[in-house]
């Protein structure tokens, strides 16, 4: 367990050192702009995976990392490969929508707001009920139990999922944090998404502790 933890630690320590020094740094954006979704895949599998970790820590009073870790880490970097694919999806939607006028308003906040709202109360909800069942799947097949797709739905209690998540974290935290995303020059975007996929990682395996 102790050298499980050294390299999931070790991997979230180098990574924020390179985001700290700068031509450390411009390398690696460099490198996400040529290779944008092999990027995403590095910056959320490391980052949501330290977040788990951390929120172990707070709930259990000690360093542990979780069972089938790697997998849960390959989750989150495919999870990180489609937020790119969507941030581009409703970022270009609502552009759409405002030159149409179907959206009352047209500056830079509205434009950001419409995205966050739209990208979160539909793509997001969906992103973290696919999380919750490959997080249930894959925990269930670390115990030696061959727990199917359907018996993982089954198994999961939608109804605290829907209070905490969709109720609770979507209004107060996503959609305000996504909107300052969309407020910033798609340069940042990157580092501030990289750094939401910490806080990503925390609060669902909060939400996940609150079955």
């Amino acid at each position: 367990m102790k050298k499980k933890l050294l390299f999931w630690g070790g991997l979230f320590f180098a990574f924020v050192i390179m985001m700290l020094v700068p031509t450390w740094r411009d390398l690696f954006l460099g490198f996400s702009n040529s290779h944008v979704f092999l990027g995403a895949f590095i910056k959320f599998s490391i980052l949501a995976s330290a977040g788990e970790i951390v929120a172990l820590k707070l709930s259990n009073k000690q360093w542990l990392v979780p069972k089938g870790m790697p997998f849960k880490a390959c989750i989150w970097g495919f999870m990180g490969m489609m937020i790119v694919i969507f941030f581009s999806i409703f970022g270009t939607g609502v552009e759409s929508l405002l030159e149409k006028g179907y959206l009352p308003g047209n500056n830079l906040f509205l434009k950001a707001f419409y995205i966050s709202f739209l990208m979160n109360a539909s793509f997001g909800v969906a992103m973290m009920a696919f999380h919750r069942i490959t997080d249930t799947w894959i925990e269930n097949r670390m115990n030696n139990n061959k727990l199917s797709v359907v018996g993982c739905i089954e198994k999961i209690e939608w109804s605290k999922f829907f209070n905490f998540v969709v109720l609770k974290t979507l209004p107060l935290f996503w959609i305000p944090m996504h909107t300052i995303t969309f407020l910033l020059p798609s340069t940042y975007r990157v580092l501030m998404a990289a750094s939401l996929s910490f806080a990503l990682g925390i609060l669902l395996a909060i939400a996940k502790g609150k079955r």
